[in-house]
Order: C-alpha cells, then structure tokens, then sequence
C-alpha cells in the first residue's frame, strides 16, 4: 500500500471481488476483496458495489459480510450511491468539509495558482 501520511483525513482505496473456493469448488454467493486484512482492519468505510440492471448508479453496501462502516450514522445500503452521498454521512462523523466547501476551497486554490503563474511570467 506505500506510505500514508499521518495527516492523511480521507484515503479511498479500490478492491475488486473474486469468487471464493472452498476445497476447489467456487461457493455460490461467497465473494472475497482482494486486499489484506492489515488494510481491510484499518478502512472505517468498506462499500460493495453492485449494479442493476437499468440503473446508472450502482448501489452500495456497507453491511457485513461485504461492507463494514464504523461511521454510526451510515445506513446499511445507499441507492444510488454517490460519492456526495457518502460524504454527507462523513461530514459529521470525521469533521470533512461538505462537498460544496470541499469544491470552494479547490476554486479558490485554483485561483491563487493562477495568479502565482501570471506573475511569475
């Protein structure tokens, strides 16, 4: 996984699911994510994500055996998940900007680029 610094307030980590097997036979419905378990036992947030058929958004699971959330106000499944839905539940709990700060901070930043470049030329 690397280095994650200590001030690191949000990590999104990406895993996909493979077919588990039991003495060489695949178990139906048993899916296992392909990542440690050091990794698995630190992430306050896990979301399986499963499509349907003619929704564009996925839905999200965080329940076991799955997803896991350690964030109390997390419902057990978001549809459709998004990432602004999530961050919602997240705000409160890990004290993050809400996406609209989150957005405002970056323009701002973004701007005071800008301004470095224009003077440096």
């Amino acid at each position: 996984m690397g280095f994650v610094p200590a001030s690191c307030g949000l990590l999104i980590v990406t895993a996909d699911f493979f077919q588990a097997y039991e003495d060489g036979e695949p178990v139906p419905q048993v899916k296992e994510a392909k990542s440690c378990d050091r990794v698995w036992q630190t992430l306050d947030l896990v979301a399986y994500l499963v499509r349907t058929d003619g929704h564009p958004a996925p839905k999200a699971i965080f329940a076991p055996p799955y997803g896991k959330a350690r964030l109390p106000a997390m419902p057990e499944s978001l549809s459709p998940f998004t990432w602004d839905r999530v961050f919602e539940y997240a705000v409160a709990e890990l004290e993050l900007p809400s996406p609209e700060q989150r957005r405002q901070q970056i323009q701002e930043s973004l701007e005071r680029f800008d301004e470095m470049v224009v003077q440096n030329q």
